[in-house]
């Protein structure tokens, strides 16, 4: 699942553009707008895309549909709020390549937080997470 800030663009692009290429592949983007102008037509690395018009309040749904919630690199207020949220939800919170302080906030508030430096590393924490295993 892909939620771009306007449209597809950075991480997320390439999320979406990778997930595109598995067989099988089912690529959700949940949008912030409501698929109006620009952000309306750029949907193309997209199976589906759920346009919001929710702005952040985007992020619960994001969060809530999740198995297990990836933070690439750090981010601003609404990548912070989705990761306070997985926390709140119960979700497990990998930070990936994620800076300081990213990492020692998020653990003062869970101690269950795990950190990849990579994306090798961040994908055997979800296979452990998978198997019932905290790493």
């Amino acid at each position: 699942m892909t939620h771009p800030r306007r449209w597809l663009v950075g991480v997320m692009a390439a999320v979406s553009a990778g997930a595109m290429a598995v067989p099988g592949h089912l690529v959700i983007g949940v949008l912030l707008g409501d698929g109006s102008g620009l952000a309306g037509r750029a949907t193309a690395a997209l199976d589906l895309a759920v346009f919001t018009g929710m702005g952040h309040g985007r992020n619960a749904i994001n969060v809530l549909s999740s198995d297990v919630v990836v933070v690439c690199g750090g981010g601003g207020p609404g990548t912070a709020s989705e990761a306070a949220l997985a926390l709140d939800a119960g979700r497990p919170l990998i930070l990936l390549a994620a800076p300081e302080p990213w990492p020692g906030f998020f653990r003062f508030l869970s101690p269950a937080v795990q950190t990849a430096s990579n994306v090798a590393a961040c994908c055997r924490l979800i296979e452990a997470l998978e198997k019932g295993e905290r790493g």
